[in-house]
C-alpha cells in the first residue's frame, strides 16, 4: 500500500477502503515497530482525508477528550479511544510490553485523522465507543488517569 501511494497508484477511495483495516491489523504493537513508521502512517491517513466509519458519532465539544492505555514512552502515539472504559480494557494483565498506564488528553479537530469502528468497540464501552487516529503533534498534555 505504501509503495502504491508513493507513485500515485492508490486513489482516495482505495485508501478509504483499505487503510482502516490495514491499520487495525498492522499498527503497533501488532508489528514489532508497526508495519510502517509513524511518518508513513500519517502520510497515508492525510492522503485519505478525514474518515469516520459508519455509523458516525459526535465526538463532543472541542478540543476532544480522548484516552489511551500505554507505557509512558508510547503515550504520544496515533491510536486513542473516545471512552475511558474502552481504553481501560486495553490495559494488559502483565508487563511484557512495559508498565501500561491509562492516559487522558485532548486533541484539536484538525489533528483527528480518522474515527474507526471495530466490532468489539461497543462491548468495550457502549455504542459510541470508537478508536480515534490522531496526528500526535496535535495532542495536548497527556495526564495519567488515576484508578
Amino acid at each position: 500500500m505504501q509503495a502504491g501511494n508513493q507513485v500515485g497508484e492508490l486513489t482516495t477511495e482505495d485508501l478509504r477502503e483499505w487503510l482502516p483495516d490495514t491499520w487495525t491489523f498492522l499498527s503497533p504493537p501488532a508489528g514489532p515497530h508497526g508495519a510502517l513508521l509513524d511518518a508513513d502512517w500519517l502520510r497515508l491517513f492525510r492522503a485519505m482525508g478525514f474518515f469516520m466509519a459508519e455509523p458516525p458519532i459526535d465526538l463532543g465539544p472541542q478540543p476532544y477528550t480522548i484516552y489511551r492505555a500505554a507505557p509512558f514512552e508510547r503515550v504520544h502515539a496515533m491510536s486513542w479511544c473516545t471512552h475511558e472504559p474502552m481504553a481501560r480494557s486495553f490495559l494488559p494483565k502483565h508487563q511484557l510490553h512495559g508498565h501500561y498506564r491509562l492516559w487522558r488528553s485532548v486533541v484539536r479537530q484538525n489533528a483527528v485523522l480518522a474515527v474507526l469502528h471495530h466490532p468489539t468497540d461497543s462491548w468495550r464501552a457502549g455504542p459510541t465507543a470508537r478508536e480515534v487516529i490522531v496526528d500526535p503533534t496535535g495532542l495536548g498534555e497527556a495526564i495519567e488517569v488515576e484508578g
